[in-house]
């Protein structure tokens, strides 16, 4: 994505330098999935290290961004106007080899517990009586978990540096189905969406109770159908306390 964002600039420069120069207008950069990570990285290079000529106003929309920055502490993110999307269950805003090595860990704890024929009823997806042993061990699983994850927060693997969804960002939540984030057969009017800004260090952990959504809501259509149905929502409210510009 780094190497895409310098292509793009080196391509797009003259054009963008010209265009500015006879309008002044602002510059608004965005893109969806890798895209989106392109877009923001674009907007983190003609900031920062090759700023085009009289500085303009420089605005990023990206949806469903991979993780492409970090620490949010850098100098080089301050006082950039990006705004980040992540619809409800999408895996790409939380893929980063930080996560992916952390579950795997997560992952290697469980396997170790002494679980026998628990494991079976355990992995069931719908939901089943369950005795004093079965709880038990569904704490034990618990426990290892968290195991790894305070010790993933006391340090972090120098390897896999944890990486964030860059600027402002915000959460596209479906009300109306179990979770938020599970397969549920719902007609589509049903369906209310809702838009909450979130921290990027909420991301930190890949999600996989969402089912075959933890895909299907990277897709472009997902997220359209979310922001036209907040719209909807905002419209009918007289708006809300989350401004999307």
């Amino acid at each position: 994505m780094l190497a895409s964002a310098k292509a793009v600039i080196e391509k797009t420069r003259p054009a963008l330098e010209e265009a500015l120069r006879e309008t002044g207008f602002p510059l608004l950069i965005t893109g969806h999935s890798l895209g989106a990570g392109t877009a923001i990285l674009c907007t983190v290079l003609l900031s920062r290290v090759s700023p085009l000529s009289g500085s303009p106003k420089m605005r990023c929309f990206a949806y469903a961004p991979p993780p492409v920055v970090g620490p949010l502490s850098n100098s080089a993110l301050r006082g950039l106007t990006i705004y980040s999307f992540i619809n409800r269950a999408d895996v790409v805003p939380r893929a980063s080899l930080a996560n992916v090595f952390h579950l795997g860990l997560e992952c290697m704890a469980v396997d170790r517990l002494e679980l026998y024929h628990h494991r079976f009823n355990l992995m069931r997806r719908d939901a089943a009586p369950e005795n004093a042993e079965e709880t038990k061990a569904k704490q034990s699983i618990l426990d290892a978990v968290k195991e790894c994850q305070d010790e993933r927060a006391r340090k972090h693997h120098e390897s896999f540096p944890p990486l964030f969804v860059a600027g402002q960002v915000y959460w596209i939540e479906w009300q109306g189905q179990v979770g938020s984030v599970e397969d549920v057969n719902l007609d589509s009017t049903e369906r209310r969406p809702r838009i909450h800004m979130a921290k990027a260090e909420s991301f930190q952990s890949l999600l996989l109770r969402g089912g075959t959504n933890a895909l299907k809501d990277h897709m472009c259509g997902r997220y359209k159908e979310g922001l036209e149905g907040y719209k909807v929502h905002l419209k009918a409210s007289g708006g809300c306390n989350c401004v999307i510009q």
